[in-house]
């Protein structure tokens, strides 16, 4: 019989702790080992799609119809839920299509203007990020740091309004925890959700000088103000406990000390980057869509639930292509990637890495999150941030499928701004699975032959010679050929073999050729003893067409 010493704990997700190694050890899952059957005869596994997948394709390539339909196809099949953003029009019907040719049509969560959607990403992060001010800081800049504009941003600017932000947040969660007259402790939980609006009113009432704070007439019309008033009573009546109290001190102390004094320039440069920023955000009907109101079935959690055999989340999609809703649809868009991505994050401890699931816990809400997700963005340079690749260097352990699609990779420098070769390759190494497509993008074409690298090669020179000479009157002819075979160390794959690739439509018979890469992959069968080892191979998918 066996002892407790060699026994083992399940939970929901089917992943296996050892105990006698604590958390030290991640046992063996068997979801890890199933081929997605992506890439023909060809193992890519579960495993390997939890590694991040980067697919470049110049316009018309065959990028999305290609590679993407098959990842996304067998993403689906295998049970994965997921988020999907949108950059194009056609995108959401793309993936209804995908969802009901996988008989998984009921699986699919729009987030549209168009069908009541409503999910607070602002009360949703702070809550979920144990209460954190600096998460939700965070969370906020993320978004606005996003795009090329971030390129000029000066620190001092950055920081200032993280500054603005954090005493922002914390006014208004003071003011809240504040409003029961006595017998409230600092660790409840807010009545009245944390809306961006609520945000904006503090910032827009907060005094323009150090005059208007003793002026009846901003205090009767300060929104700012009436919340200092109440949380400080609160103080006073020992509502706080001691580290909260030095919280509102401080808040308190920039809304009425450091804010009015600053430099009138200096203090609407803060104000207008914040107020310009998400003043899109606050009108009709984003708005009523992600910071007001929040149903549970929009939420991020909704993606990670598994439904039945630990697997089949919803795929949330949402529905403001920035085609269509432009800069608003982007940032919205980025908002709820953050928030998801930091859902996932968190969840990584059912799995066994960050702690065993108890007895409690294995039927708890958070132990139900653990179906297998994937975060799809086509068009994928609209709505990377510096938090990409912090994410994805620990989505393999959140069980977390990365696949972004873009044209080239200057478009990632564009969009990251500041430092954005850094933070491009960063991210890019990170995507352990490169997909090439047809391009004529210079750039990229030479960061493929980077990523594949060089091989020794036999190459083959001739030569050939030819002459006469005349001796005691005879003519005499000669002539000559010979061939050399020494080693060259050249490209593994070339920017002309990438240019050269079908993509698609009736002039390529519908079919789609595209060159693969993945990181510490020997796509030859056998073990490369005999040289054969390659690290790419040239594979045709049959486009789909929907």
């Amino acid at each position: 019989m066996a002892g407790p010493h060699n026994q083992s704990h399940t939970h929901g997700s089917g992943l296996a702790v050892d105990p006698r190694v604590g958390n030290a050890l991640q046992r063996a899952d068997p979801i890890y080992q199933e081929d997605l059957g992506v890439f023909g005869t060809l193992p890519w596994k579960i495993a390997d799609a939890f590694q991040g997948t980067q697919i470049f394709g110049g316009t018309g390539s065959g990028k999305t119809t290609g590679s993407g339909a098959a990842i996304a196809l067998a993403l689906l099949k295998a049970g994965f839920g997921g988020l999907v953003l949108t950059a194009k029009a056609d995108e959401v019907s793309r993936w209804k299509s995908y969802a009901f040719d996988c008989g998984r049509a009921d699986d699919v969560v729009e987030i549209s203007p168009d069908n009541g959607a409503a999910f607070n990403i602002l009360d949703y992060e702070y809550r979920s990020g144990r209460r954190l001010t600096h998460n939700l800081v965070s969370l906020l800049l993320g978004a606005m740091t996003s795009g090329n504009e971030s390129s000029t941003s000066d620190p001092y600017w950055h920081e200032a309004l993280r500054e603005m932000l954090i005493h922002a947040v914390d006014l208004f969660v003071l003011a809240i925890d504040a409003e029961p007259a006595a017998g409230v402790h600092s660790d409840r939980t807010p009545s009245q959700p944390l809306q961006l609006a609520s945000l904006d009113r503090i910032v827009r009432t907060a005094p323009q000088s150090a005059k208007a704070i003793g002026s009846k007439k901003w205090r009767d019309s300060s929104h700012c103000w009436k919340l200092i008033e109440r949380a400080d009573r609160a103080a006073r009546a020992g509502v706080f406990g001691k580290e909260r109290a030095r919280d509102l001190d401080a808040t308190i102390d920039y809304w009425l000390h450091d804010y009015p004094n600053l430099a009138s320039r200096t203090r609407s440069i803060i104000v207008s980057t914040f107020t310009a920023k998400f003043a899109g955000l606050l009108r009709s009907p984003l708005r009523e869509m992600f910071f007001e109101a929040t149903r549970p079935e929009f939420s991020p959690d909704a993606s990670m639930r598994a439904t039945r055999n630990g697997r089949y989340g919803k795929i949330i999609i949402v529905n403001l292509p920035v085609k269509t809703y432009g800069e608003v649809g982007r940032l919205a868009q980025i908002l709820y990637k953050i928030a998801w991505t930091r859902a996932a994050d968190r969840r990584s401890g059912i799995f066994g890495r960050a702690s065993r699931p108890s007895a409690d816990s294995v039927g708890s809400t958070s132990s139900a999150l653990c179906s297998p997700a994937f975060l799809w963005a086509d068009e994928s340079q609209y709505f990377v941030t510096p938090e990409d690749q912090l994410f994805q260097q620990t989505a393999r352990s959140s069980r977390v499928a990365t696949v972004y699609l873009t044209q080239n990779i200057e478009n990632y420098k564009a969009m990251l701004g500041r430092n954005s070769e850094s933070a491009m390759y960063s991210l890019l190494g990170n995507l352990q699975t490169k997909i090439f497509h047809t391009n004529g993008d210079p750039a990229t074409n030479r960061f493929a032959e980077a990523t594949f690298g060089k091989e020794w090669t036999p190459l083959n020179s001739q030569g050939s010679n030819a002459g006469d000479s005349i001796q005691d009157g005879r003519v005499t002819l000669s002539s000559g050929k010979n061939t050399t075979i020494s080693l060259h160390y050249v490209d593994v794959v070339t920017a002309r073999d990438i240019t050269l690739l079908p993509s698609g439509g009736p002039r390529y018979g519908l079919k789609v050729k595209a060159i693969v890469f993945q990181a510490g992959r020997n796509w030859n069968r056998g073990d490369g003893a005999d040289g054969s080892a390659t690290n790419m191979f040239v594979h045709s998918f049959d486009q789909y067409l929907g």
